[in-house]
């Protein structure tokens, strides 16, 4: 055997060296790799959840300080009523008893403030609200003080939430007093108890002191008995009144907040635990590889199991793929395509075997108002449930899709005939219209359908599509929540208003249009007050016309002023009539579009209209329609103002229905609010939505105005809105718009009893 030389020695020993770390490396490189990674992991997880604890925070706050601006903007509002009780109770001191019925009047319809007591300057009352109200006189306050002042509250417990407020009185004649009113913040928190609150609780300070009150979701606790534990981290925002000591703050735990991330926070920590597991054994597994190499052909035996594995999850996801593409991600339902190739098939059979087929189009009524106020949360909770419920009101074997937005689309299979399809339509009506609980929501939405049936509507589906979709824009014409079959008819439709955008010059000129009148009831006695004028128009071909189809074809023609004047015109040659007749006369009231508005010689033209009939200007109401106040220019503004101060009366139509509020009817002298019953929601009968109302109402009543209720159809309607404190009303429940030969018959002769009515 040869001599190991030293140089073969060496290279070995170097050899071994290198062996040595190549193996170190393979060991522990892979774990070093693996930790680098799940740092990077972790890191980012961790980064993410952070990120979104700060959204979340920050979105709370934001909602939170808009919830304390409201809350302030409302208190600010409330704080700022005892000056208008000051201009009557100043009146007081200078005449005596005269005012004292205006202010009791006053006082009982509001129901923020329970007493009220007024002062002389010698400390005398002249008016107390009730006999507790006496026990003010001799409160701190009562004590001459220049400006508002606000009290404490008082420490019995059956009045905790009572805050005095005293304002000092100077009469016309120099006469100086004292006024001092109790204001129920109790009352003023509860409106805001179970409007979504959660877990923000609004707490009303003294601006110098600590709170007064605290409300959240279930009670309201005064200040120094509500006690939160000083180890829980809390969001607070506060707006201070401008012109009130007083300070609103939202206080809201971080806790709650962060509450709803809690899912998110979970699946994020599960990803990352399940990325450092499976990291870490694919780092032991390749380190294991180094160490066991004899176990090399286990391992590719492995390695060909991982890839039939791979595949048949690829085959999964194919699976899936398809699935997302074809059916709807909210409902499950199959989706536009693939409810037009199973449609085709079925409609091949039907044509085959000689059955009746019916296509569905059904859209849900109302819909958008359940998004608008509920959010769109509701609506995908709304929609499912819709769907729900359509495939539980069908046979197996017929399709169900949702299209997009609320329609849904039904192929009904093998029918008999046409009566079994309504059937179907009227049992879909009732297990879709059914009432629905939803997080504490009852809704129900009821839907229009379209039918069409194959093959005598149509022997391929985009045929069908349309004569159904056309058939359910017929049921939402006729009164929506019902359904009707497909009618020829309907391909009229442009060509009927296209006929009455031409005819209705024509028809103008020639004095075709007509008047209808509806009477207008106080709501206290039923007395009558007033007459609303609706337009028609006796169509020799199409039959009655209404306003809705009217006004686009005049709007079209540009002959809205020119219609307006008419209108205006026919009125007062009816009220002409009826004096001359010997009739007691009402006020009677007429819409006016904006182009009237601001149209320059529409203030001439109604007075030159009156001067000619001997009519007095408050025998005629304007009605203004609420979106004109965002657009009115001063010039506008400034020419219905000189019609008032000459005697005309102007309403305010539709309020409610748009962004317009109090502030922008100060700009007139608005006497009356014409609202709906859907615009403050009474027709519900919740007791929310009575107290909004009433709350609605009242303040108007402090600005002066007074509110009349429209489209008045139901009693409970007639007695919800009575009990709310509106004052007049009028609707199908009291009386129908009659010709005006009809309205005679109602109306009394001069001398003949008390049938003059004035608004």
């Amino acid at each position: 055997m040869p001599a190991v030389k030293p140089e073969q020695m060496a290279s070995f020993a170097s050899f071994r060296l290198a062996e040595r770390w190549r193996w170190m490396l393979l060991l522990f490189g892979p774990a070093l790799l693996t930790l680098l990674v799940l740092m990077v992991i972790w890191g980012l997880s961790l980064q993410q959840l952070e990120r979104q604890e700060k959204l979340a925070l920050s979105a709370a706050r934001q909602e939170s300080q808009t919830l304390a601006h409201v809350v302030a903007a409302n208190l600010e509002q409330v704080l700022a009523r005892p000056y208008l009780y000051a201009d009557r109770a100043a009146e007081l001191l200078d005449r005596g008893n005269a005012e004292r019925e205006a202010l009791g009047a006053a006082l009982a319809g509001d129901g923020v403030y329970v007493r009220l007591l007024v002062l002389d300057q010698g400390g005398s009352v002249r008016f107390a609200s009730s006999p507790l109200a006496l026990a003010l006189a001799r409160h701190p306050l009562a004590q001459p003080a220049p400006g508002l002042s606000l009290g404490p509250l008082s420490s019995d417990g059956d009045e905790a939430w009572l805050l005095p407020v005293a304002l000092s009185l100077e009469s016309p004649k120099g006469r100086t007093g004292r006024l001092l009113m109790l204001l129920d913040l109790g009352y003023f928190l509860r409106l805001y108890q179970g409007a979504g609150l959660g877990a923000r609780q609004i707490i009303i300070s003294r601006s110098e002191a600590g709170p007064l009150l605290v409300a959240d979701d279930l009670a309201i606790s005064l200040g120094n008995a509500h006690a939160t534990s000083g180890q829980e981290a809390r969001l607070v925002v506060g707006k201070t009144l401008e012109r009130f000591p007083l300070r609103v703050e939202i206080s809201q735990t971080e806790d709650s907040i962060l509450e709803g991330l809690a899912a998110s926070r979970r699946r994020h920590l599960s990803l990352a635990w399940s990325l450092t597991l499976l990291l870490s054994a694919a780092g032991v597994a390749l380190s294991l590889l180094a160490q066991r190499q004899r176990e090399l052909y286990r391992q590719v035996l492995q390695s060909e199991v991982d890839k039939q594995e791979l595949i048949q999850q690829l085959q999964q996801e194919k699976g899936q793929a398809y699935h997302l593409a074809s059916h709807d991600h909210l409902t499950g339902l199959p989706n536009r395509m693939l409810f037009s190739e199973l449609a085709e098939s079925h409609l091949s059979a039907s044509r085959r075997g000689g059955h009746l087929l019916a296509l569905v189009f059904l859209d849900l009524d109302r819909f958008k108002v359940v998004n608008d106020q509920l959010g769109h949360h509701i609506g995908d909770l709304l929609l499912r449930h819709v769907a729900q419920r359509l495939r539980q009101s069908v046979r197996d074997s017929d399709l169900v899709s949702r299209q997009g937005g609320d329609e849904f689309v039904l192929l009904i299979n093998e029918l008999a005939d046409a009566e079994d399809a309504a059937r179907i339509a009227s049992k879909i009506i009732l297990a879709v219209g059914a009432p629905c609980r939803l997080e504490g929501h009852v809704l129900e939405v009821r839907p229009s359908l379209g039918i069409a049936l194959a093959p005598r509507d149509g022997l391929d589906m985009e045929t069908l599509m349309e004569h159904a979709d056309a058939a359910m824009y017929a049921a939402k014409a006729a009164g929506r929540g019902t359904f009707r079959f497909y009618d020829a008819a309907l391909n009229d439709i442009p060509v009927r208003q296209d006929e009455l955008a031409r005819g209705l010059a024509s028809a103008l000129q020639n004095d075709e249009l007509l008047l209808h009148y509806q009477i207008q009831h106080e709501l206290a006695d039923l007395r009558r007050i007033g007459l609303e004028a609706f337009l028609r128009w006796p169509h020799a071909r199409h039959g009655l016309i209404y306003p809705k189809d009217i006004l686009p074809a005049a709007r079209e023609q540009g002959l809205l002023p020119r219609l307006d004047h008419w209108v205006i015109q026919q009125v007062c040659r009816q009220l002409d009539a009826w004096q001359n007749s010997g009739f007691a006369l009402l006020p009677i009231t007429v819409n006016v579009t904006g182009e009237s508005l601001g149209d320059p010689d529409f203030p001439g033209l109604v007075l030159k209209t009156l001067r000619e009939r001997r009519l007095q200007p408050a025998l005629l109401g304007l009605e203004i329609p609420v979106d004109w106040f965002q657009s009115a220019d001063s010039q506008s503004i400034a020419r219905l103002e000189n019609l008032a101060c000459l005697g005309v009366s102007l309403w305010v139509d539709g309020f409610g229905r748009g962004p317009t509020n109090f502030h922008h009817l100060h700009v007139l002298p608005i006497k009356w609010l014409k609202v709906g019953p859907g615009c403050i929601s009474a027709d519900q009968g919740g007791r929310q939505d009575r107290t909004l109302a009433s709350f609605i109402i009242i303040l108007a009543h402090v600005q002066g105005l007074r509110v009349l209720v429209t489209d008045l159809e139901t009693p409970d309607q007639w007695v919800q809105f009575k009990a709310a404190g509106a004052d007049a009303a009028q609707g199908y429940h009291l009386h129908r718009p009659a010709v005006a030969s009809e309205i005679e018959t109602l109306l009394e002769r001069k001398g003949d009893g008390n049938g003059d009515g004035e608004i």
